[in-house]
């Protein structure tokens, strides 16, 4: 029985999801900012698939690059990924996850 299998919401893994995990994995740690951007689209395409733990676990190390990085593409990401996530409050990942989230992706990137 594979993971997906007993998720409820989720869906088959899809090209997007297996080639940014794929392509983030080449990318060194150094380049906070490429880390972050699609770290960020990354959690995005996993909780659009209804994996909302491992996109909360994808998320939380990424939040304080995204303070670093002050990014309005990054930002713009985050609402997206917050909304998403927003569906599934009641999820313990996403209560843990979400007043640090909410935070982030209202700041101003000026």
């Amino acid at each position: 029985m594979s993971v997906r299998e007993g998720l409820p919401h989720s869906r088959p893994a899809t090209g997007s999801e297996r080639e940014l995990d794929r392509q983030l994995a080449l990318v060194g740690q150094d380049a906070v900012r490429t880390q972050v951007r699609y770290g960020v689209r990354r959690a995005l395409a996993h909780a659009s698939a209804g994996e909302i733990d491992h996109a909360c676990a994808l998320t939380a190390p990424l939040l304080d690059g995204v303070a670093a990085v002050r990014s309005a593409t990054v930002t713009t990401d985050l609402q997206r990924l917050a909304k998403v996530l927003a569906r599934h409050a009641d999820h313990p990942s996403v209560s843990q996850l979400g007043p640090r989230l909410g935070t982030l992706s209202r700041s101003s990137t000026s």
